[in-house]
């Protein structure tokens, strides 16, 4: 067999057969030639046989006497395909669980509570991760749901679910369900710098540029500039 130079100088790597009573029994690939110098070792998921290198070292067994206990028991491909699958599985929940730590944090440096623990915050707030991930999940996967700052549809920003934050209706309360709106990103960064009539102002702004809703702005006649 002639060496396939695109891997080196060394054969690329084969899918090792035996036929047993009509069925392919598949035995590992081989493919510690890329390290031939390093020890190899066999990925639990895949089933390779790789070089120690394409496996994450283990570093809660920093003190053990066995080799193989020095690293993962998955080579780093697999490993990245289940952490990406979890991700895309559980996209919604990762999401909250962020955006309640985040609110969890502010509101006590704001000395809205002392919480502790995420679960005393969710305790207190009546909003656990739960809650909050639906919640997000309908919105977002309505076609026709828009973002009631920008009024541009959900499933058109560019970020995708990263554009879409929880917002307090009252910033000077803890976050509940009724002090709770779903704004994109932009939308909630700005709000936390204007004052209230500028904010209603921009948001008459962004009705009318879009065509929908109240174009009304309510009176006010203490207007400060921002």
């Amino acid at each position: 067999m002639t060496p396939n130079t695109d891997y080196g100088g060394h054969p690329p790597p084969q899918q090792i057969g035996l036929v047993l009573a009509g069925g392919m029994l598949s035995l590992p690939t081989d493919a510690s030639w890329i390290a031939p110098d390093r020890p190899a070792y066999q990925c639990r998921q895949c089933g390779w046989l790789l070089p120690d290198l394409c496996f994450r070292r283990d570093h809660r067994r920093r003190g053990t006497t066995a080799t193989r206990g020095r690293f993962h028991s998955r080579c780093v491909v697999c490993e990245q395909e289940n952490n990406d699958a979890y991700k895309r599985a559980h996209r919604y929940e990762i999401r909250a669980r962020a955006v309640l730590g985040e609110h969890r944090r502010k509101e006590r440096r704001q000395g809205l509570h002392g919480c502790e623990t995420a679960a005393e915050y969710e305790t207190l707030t009546g909003i656990n991760v739960e809650y909050l991930a639906n919640k997000m999940r309908r919105t977002y996967e309505r076609p026709e749901a828009e973002c009631p700052h920008c009024r541009a549809r959900w499933s058109e920003m560019p970020n995708g679910l990263s554009d879409m934050s929880v917002d307090r209706r009252d910033r000077s309360s803890l976050l509940t369900r009724e002090n709770l709106v779903l704004l994109c990103r932009t939308g909630n960064n700005q709000k936390g710098t204007l004052n209230p009539r500028t904010w209603e102002v921009r948001q008459a702004l962004w009705r009318l540029k879009r065509g929908t809703g109240d174009m009304r702005v309510p009176p006010n006649d203490s207007f400060e500039a921002p």
